[in-house]
């Protein structure tokens, strides 16, 4: 079965009142559409990520100079070669980010895995910052494997080793960027599931054409903590919880 992605806008003055549906956002897909992001400014602009599936995910990016009233002609946002040679790199399924600087740059975060014989890998999963102003658009900022000795515990289902990358920026215009991470030598011995947690990296001041080596932000013990993600403005972003 086809599915479309449809998007609907809603604002105080207008509540309980939808706006007229939007179609043709990006091609119909063989499959379900996984995630969509939108991400709004003072400005006006916003941003509409989504994947689709197939035995790997594309993705579509839509831009608006009125807050989401209109919208230009959604174009595909390809993925950097990030495995190379005939690897083929998918986005995963818990995966892109969108968000507008103070300078009100266009920015995303993706994870990326790589596909194999027409099936997409969990590991080993990059999280990777891109940005229309910087040459390269793309940068890495982590890789995530796993442990050759520990390979017996599954990640949560649709996941990845690294997952749920989330992009803001501190006081100082510096970005950052968290996601959960789960580790193949923390495994819960009731379900055999990888416990996760939550790993942040800044940019080194480069309007994130590199990046600082990543660190962990939450304690290992018997227990998981999960990225959630929000609805976000331009300033906020959630950090994880465990669970």
């Amino acid at each position: 079965m086809d599915y479309e992605l449809v998007l609907l806008r809603i604002t105080p003055d207008s509540w309980p009142h939808w706006s007229t549906p939007l179609t043709g956002i990006a091609p119909a897909w063989v499959g379900r559409p996984i995630t969509s992001r939108f991400e709004g400014v003072e400005q006006g602009r916003a941003g509409l990520e989504a994947s689709s599936h197939r035995y790997a995910y594309q993705a579509y990016q839509m831009q608006s100079t009125d807050g989401g009233l209109t919208w230009d002609s959604a174009s595909e946002l390809v993925p950097p070669d990030a495995y190379g040679g005939d690897t083929l790199t998918s986005y995963g399924r818990q995966s892109l980010f969108p968000f507008y600087d103070r300078h009100d740059r266009f920015h995303a975060v993706a994870n990326l895995v790589p596909v194999v014989n027409n099936t997409a890998l969990v590991v080993p999963s990059q999280i990777w910052h891109y940005c229309p102003d910087n040459a390269p658009q793309w940068s890495r900022i982590h890789v995530a494997g796993c442990d050759p000795a520990h390979m017996n515990g599954s990640v949560v289902d649709y996941e990845t080793y690294a997952c749920r990358p989330t992009i803001s920026e501190d006081r100082a215009g510096g970005l950052y960027v968290v996601w959960e991470q789960f580790d193949s030598v923390n495994v819960e011995p009731t379900t055999s599931r990888l416990r996760a947690d939550i790993f942040l990296a800044q940019d080194s001041g480069d309007n994130g054409a590199s990046w600082q080596s990543s660190v962990r932000i939450t304690d290992q013990g018997t227990w998981s903590c999960q990225f959630r993600r929000l609805s976000t403005t331009s300033r906020t972003t959630p950090f994880g919880c465990p669970i």
